[in-house]
């Protein structure tokens, strides 16, 4: 439960103006009105764009998922902070005079001469919002509604032998990502050239974007691995598993959770 208050901003809905972005040659974009790369927007596609935008920018509190690994960690609360993961809780009152997000991070590393196992996750928010044009950004025609910059999580595992493991021992590693935001400059997964699968989907009444991946591999033989991707259900797993070791990750974002009002 939030504090009601009252903000000035500076009359467009924000307590800043939000920079322009030609989104013509991204691979996919929608905005948060729901016009889609390369429909025409209507002018209540428009008005629903801002609506959610503002909605999004003042209310936003956590994401409804997190990223997972068999290995241990955890990033506990992924919420929008005053100052990073360490942070008070941002409420709405206190975003007049911000415009940005929060980052977080966890990783580890263990083990010894016989073999090394490491995991790591990390997710990013961002308040980011901004006006989204199908063509140049000075001509107020080519403007087709407000985006999101939205909000990434990965997770990954890894399994090496040691100098001093046994002659059979094997390695085994998997990751996963999703990263949900209203333009996409790629289909290619970020920072490794994984297996992808991509969405138009609508979450918490948000239409958004999607793109999510997927690896996982092992070297035995006798061994397994397997990923499963769900672009609609910004989901996305990955497994593994032999004589020697096994891992899995997985990464989700079910929801959105907004702050409310007495």
């Amino acid at each position: 439960m939030a504090t009601p208050f009252t903000a000035l901003g500076r009359g467009n809905g924000f307590p800043f103006c939000p920079v322009k972005r030609n989104v013509s040659n991204y691979a996919r974009w929608i905005t948060l009105g729901g016009t889609q790369k390369g429909n025409f927007a209507t002018n209540e596609e428009k008005k629903t764009s801002l609506v959610n935008a503002v909605k999004i920018f003042w209310n936003t509190n956590q994401p409804d998922g997190s990223p997972n690994t068999s290995k241990g960690g955890g990033l506990g609360d992924i919420i929008i902070r005053t100052d990073g993961s360490t942070g008070a809780p941002l409420e709405p009152i206190n975003r007049a005079c911000r415009s940005g997000g929060a980052v977080y991070s966890d990783s580890n590393t263990s083990g010894d001469d016989k073999g090394t196992e490491s995991f790591s996750m990390g997710a990013s928010i961002s308040l980011g919002i901004f006006r989204m044009y199908d063509g140049p950004t000075d001509n107020e025609d080519n403007f087709v509604g407000y985006g999101w910059s939205g909000i990434y999580f990965d997770a990954s595992v890894d399994d090496s032998p040691g100098q001093d493991a046994p002659a059979d021992a094997e390695a085994g590693d998997a990751r996963s990502s999703v990263q949900v935001q209203s333009a996409l400059v790629s289909l290619d997964p970020s920072p490794y050239p994984d297996p992808a699968e991509f969405a138009y989907t609508t979450i918490s009444g948000i239409p958004i974007a999607v793109l999510v991946s997927a690896h996982a591999d092992q070297s035995a033989e006798d061994g397994s691995s397997s990923t499963s991707m769900n672009a609609s259900g910004a989901s996305a797993s990955g497994s593994y598993s032999n004589d020697f070791c096994s891992g899995s990750v997985s990464t989700n974002i079910s929801g959105l959770n907004f702050y409310t009002y007495p």
